[in-house]
């Protein structure tokens, strides 16, 4: 679902107004603290002959767009020479209350004008200053800000001169119009424009509140309120995209600008994220593509575990013994680190692009080699099946041959893999459904090259890694490899708050799922560019980055989150 808007570029700048003193905005239909005065305008500037309202007027903005969408603004009917117009035709003005620059050093008046000319800002005082502005008038018939530097001057002001067209001498003969709007003192002397505004996509995952009870996704519906929308979400419902996501996508948010929201179940803010009074969650928009993924009250399962990764050179929860290797079953004569050691990734490609791996020595008949050669081990604590079913094992073998994976238990269970090798020197995640298993199991078994009766005389390398149990039956797949080095590129990696991918090509989908094989954000339709995607809602840890491009070839990398 998309919802656009229209406001957001008023709404951006007025985050500047938050420290700034506003003199006027004649939003009220009157000008405020300001008591008008009409100069430079030949007999109009005499009110007993011509009141001020008939040169300054407050009127409907004639040109809500771009930098001033406000209602209402101050209409200046600029004298020329044939009314007595001078170079310093505007008005002088009363402030009460008196402009304080003691802070506040930088006059902004936001103005239309049909033709580019120098403005001069004037305050009168204990020391009175007449100034240019600080910028130039670059754009006709369209709302510019216009900045004044006052920072020679300190304390309170109670008079004060805008020229809007101050050419000398001047030479225009007919009347002109000129619109003014928002003049207000701050300490900034930028210029506003008109901010660049961008699509941000909202998702929260609902799947762990539904497996809860508190979330019911036949009758119940979710919505996003925040400092975009006025706190309402309304008109703000998510529809549901996949695997408990709901997510929608909200149009013409200004770069830059901090959001702050809420997911709220069926638009109760009894039943909202962080309830009664917790805090919003925040976000701040980018430019290039904004993702927002989160749980649901920031509260997700847990997803299974590593049963051993090997990175701190350790082999994690298992304690291993060699098997199905003659001689070498007996660590007594062999120790297990002459079949196994942990070594630095000989081949850090594909899907697997970690510092360290395990080494394999299988032994070949010549050294008693068995069908079954591979480990057992102890695991403390126990590998626990009841709600993670599907035992993760990523190998590089020089050639295909079955693999199994065996848990001693309560009833023991030894099993083939789900997915057939398919690739050799090369890294692939290996899979074991455990589906018919609950409870702990505390020994563990891996046969990564069973061929019965086995023939292979001599021994053979192999290597394995990141041994997980999880709750996805999917493989980790796709390799990025070198066909995709001149389209891709990733970094901030570690990253800590966002990710960039510099693509060359246009991608149907851009997936970032977790170790368990989850899916924890997801872009469709990729263009190619810069994509800034915001990951600082994701747990510290290893991920996975899925790109599947318009053939449906897909390439895959790691990306660590700090």
């Amino acid at each position: 679902m998309k919802k656009r808007l229209f406001f957001l570029a008023l709404a951006f700048v007025s985050i500047n107004f938050l420290s700034a003193q506003v003199v006027a905005d004649f939003e009220d239909g009157t000008t405020g603290p300001l008591t008008l005065h009409v100069q430079g305008c030949g007999d109009y500037d005499n009110d007993a002959i011509h009141p001020v309202d008939e040169t300054f007027m407050v009127i409907d903005n004639p040109d809500a767009s771009g930098l001033n969408t406000s209602s209402k603004v101050l209409k200046f009917i600029r004298r020329g020479t044939d009314n007595g117009g001078m170079p310093w035709g505007g008005f002088w003005a009363n402030i009460d209350p008196a402009i304080d620059v003691t802070v506040n050093k930088y006059a902004h008046v936001l103005v239309w004008k049909p033709a580019i000319s120098p403005l001069k800002f004037k305050l009168e005082g204990s020391t009175t200053l007449e100034t240019a502005s600080l910028n130039v008038q670059a754009a006709t018939n369209e709302w510019v800000d216009i900045v004044f530097d006052f920072t020679t001057l300190t304390g309170p002001y109670a008079v004060m001169s805008l020229m809007p067209d101050f050419e000398d001498p001047y030479t225009t003969a007919a009347d002109t119009e000129i619109f003014i709007d928002n003049i207000l003192f701050n300490d900034d002397p930028t210029p506003f424009v008109v901010p660049t505004l961008v699509a941000v996509k909202f998702s929260v995952n609902m799947s762990y509140q539904t497996t809860l009870g508190v979330f019911d996704p036949n009758t119940d519906y979710m919505d996003v309120a925040g400092n975009f929308n006025g706190w309402s979400g309304d008109d703000y419902h998510l529809t549901l995209e996949s695997d408990g996501i709901y997510s929608i996508t909200v149009d013409g948010l200004a770069v830059d600008s901090v959001l702050l929201f809420k997911f709220r179940i069926n638009g109760d803010w009894n039943t909202s994220e962080f309830p009664s009074g917790g805090p919003n969650r925040t976000y701040t928009v980018v430019e290039g593509t904004n993702e927002i993924l989160v749980w649901y009250n920031d509260e997700e399962p847990v997803f299974g575990g590593v049963l051993a990764d090997f990175e701190n050179d350790t082999w994690g929860v298992l304690t291993p013994h060699v098997m199905g290797c003659g001689d070498f079953d007996n660590d007594a004569i062999h120790p297990v680190s002459e079949t196994f050691m942990i070594i630095d990734n000989p081949d850090a490609s594909g899907i697997n692009t970690t510092s360290k791996v395990l080494k394999f020595i299988r032994r070949g008949t010549d050294n008693g080699g068995m069908a079954w050669g591979g480990f057992w081990a102890s695991c403390d604590p126990a590998v626990n099946a009841t709600d993670n079913k599907y035992i993760h094992v990523m190998v590089w073998k020089p050639m295909i041959s079955p693999l199994k994976f065996k848990m001693e238990g309560d009833p023991t269970l030894e099993i083939e893999s789900m997915n057939a090798q398919t690739e050799t020197e090369g890294w692939q995640d290996i899979v074991f459904d455990f589906s018919s298993l609950t409870g702990d199991y505390g020994v563990v078994a891996f046969m990564p090259d069973f061929v019965d009766p086995l023939a292979t005389a001599a021994d053979v390398d192999m290597y394995i890694d990141n041994i997980q149990i999880t709750n996805s039956p999917n493989p980790i797949s796709g390799i990025w490899n070198n066909k995709y080095d001149n389209v891709i590129s990733l970094y901030p990696n570690p990253c800590n708050t966002s990710v960039t991918i510099d693509l060359t090509k246009d991608m149907n989908s851009v997936v970032i799922s977790n170790l368990m094989g989850q899916k924890v954000l997801s872009m469709e339709n990729v263009q190619k560019g810069t994509v800034n995607i915001n990951v600082s809602f994701l747990n510290q840890g290893l991920y996975f980055i899925t790109l599947t491009d318009s053939n449906n070839k897909t390439s895959s990398a790691k990306m660590m989150k700090n």
